[in-house]
């Protein structure tokens, strides 16, 4: 992808749903419901860490990602939105407007929606490996987020035959493996 914004999304609250289980106690179960709500994104690593993934080969992990041969680095936004960017933390810290995607120097923006969508942006092209050469199949490459980066949270409640609740929100979902960039966009 090259100056595009190429975008996917996927709706990962049934992931928190049926991780719940469904003990209602000594009540019935035969109308109670499990729901999924207050899904946030929380980085993993410290503010301003170097993007790490895998090209091709999911054990090849740790592998720097770098757009126009600078690095990207990772940055809260808020409490739904991390992005990738290629400003150095001083810099990131310097700019006023973090919502501005040039400014900001996106890379590409992960967001999650209250109802646990969540949604990778991709602003700027992606490098291929160093030891690719111009006849390359770059369509087959694909650049894998590794786990331990960015978690997706929510909140979970089971409601039982009369009405009482449960919630707990300790969950959360590694999006490593689940955070994938092609030659041609997110996927």
């Amino acid at each position: 992808n090259v100056g595009g914004d190429t975008s996917d999304s996927t709706d990962y609250s049934g992931v928190f749903e049926a991780a719940a289980g469904t003990d209602y106690g000594a009540d019935s179960g035969s109308n109670a419901s499990v729901s999924s709500s207050g899904f946030d994104l929380e980085l993993q690593v410290v503010e301003g860490t170097q993007a790490k993934g895998s090209i091709n080969d999911p054990s090849a992990t740790d592998q720097s990602l770098t757009s126009g041969n600078e690095e990207v680095y990772l940055y809260t936004l808020d409490g739904n939105t991390i992005v990738g960017s290629t400003l150095t933390s001083l810099e990131w810290s310097a700019l006023v407007d973090k919502t501005d995607t040039i400014l900001g120097e996106y890379v590409f923006r992960v967001q999650t929606t209250d109802g646990g969508v969540v949604s990778l942006n991709q602003y700027a092209e992606i490098d291929h490996l160093p030891t690719d050469g111009a006849s390359s199949d770059y369509a087959d490459q694909t650049w894998t987020l590794d786990d331990g980066q960015i978690h997706l949270t929510g909140t979970v409640t089971v409601t039982d035959n009369d009405m009482d609740t449960a919630a707990d929100s300790d969950g959360y979902l590694d999006l490593g493996g689940n955070l994938r960039i092609t030659d041609d966009g997110p996927a």
